[in-house]
């Protein structure tokens, strides 16, 4: 069957199918577009940031038992020095845990695993030196704190600050390049989403105009059904004078009509004469 044997209101539905059809899959494909953008998003959010977050702690959490491990070294009070050695304890343990949860974040990217693992290695280069200035300083031998402290656990301390922020470094320059490049793609995908709405407004407009069209097809529909009907009428009322003037002339005619035996003897009447 061709689309031109169908009937006005066939053709009308099959019409709005297809541009509903349309509008829906302009609509889907935006819906596309901004979950690609919220993806690109995420992953900047989601990844990247706390891995800077959690080497920042760290960072923080070093120069802390650094600062605590010098006091130690100042400190002549018992008291004073136990509570700065609990307070190295608590973050030796927060350390622990964020390195771990720092090189769960880090799993799959080799270049940041192998910033880590220099991180992990001046971390052990360090920490010993560390707990000898502790027990130093605990057992009164202040003079040997102070020289492993100037001569060999601050160089140490600063390597590991260092490969710290040789992990931050490469870490923000990831994240500049994935935010650069995330960036440029949410641009595209703004681009077309808003082709895409355009593509759907005008798809609207269309629309409002065919049903506009529709409206004024109808209108005029109804006018000529409205002619053709007082047309009709007019006919009709035509035909009914016609009838009735037919039958007047009948009735006139009539009055010259004759009988066959009068019209008979008339006729001989003037043969005769």
């Amino acid at each position: 069957m061709r689309i031109d044997d169908l009937r006005i209101s066939s053709r009308l539905v099959l019409g709005f199918a297809l541009l509903g059809l349309m509008v829906l899959a302009m609509v889907a494909a935006v819906w596309v577009q901004l979950s690609a953008m919220t993806g690109l998003f995420g992953d900047v959010a989601g990844t990247r940031m706390p891995r800077m977050v959690a080497a920042n702690a760290i960072k923080e959490d070093v120069q802390v038992i650094g600062t605590s491990v010098r006091n130690m070294i100042l400190m002549s009070d018992g008291a004073a020095i136990r509570a700065e050695d609990e307070r190295i304890q608590r973050t030796q343990q927060r350390i622990a845990q964020r390195f771990a949860g720092l090189q769960q974040l880090l799993a799959g990217d080799a270049a940041a695993e192998a910033a880590l693992a220099r991180v992990q290695a001046a971390r052990q280069a360090y920490e010993p030196l560390q707990e000898e200035a502790r027990d130093l300083s605990a057992s009164g031998q202040v003079f040997d704190a102070k020289e492993l402290l100037v001569e060999k656990m601050h160089p140490a301390q600063q390597a590991y600050l260092g490969a710290i922020d040789a992990l931050l470094a490469q870490q923000q320059g990831q994240l500049k390049q994935a935010t650069g490049a995330t960036m440029h793609e949410v641009v595209a995908a703004i681009a077309r989403a808003t082709a895409l709405m355009g593509e759907i407004s005008r798809a609207s407009d269309e629309q409002r105009a065919g049903v506009a069209q529709i409206g004024e097809a109808i209108a005029q529909m109804d006018y000529v059904t409205q002619q053709n009907a007082a047309l009709v009428e007019q006919v009709a009322a035509s035909a009914g004078s016609l009838g009735s003037q037919a039958q007047e002339l009948v009735n006139a005619v009539a009055v010259f009509r004759v009988d066959e035996a009068q019209a008979t003897s008339a006729g001989l009447l003037r043969l005769s004469n």
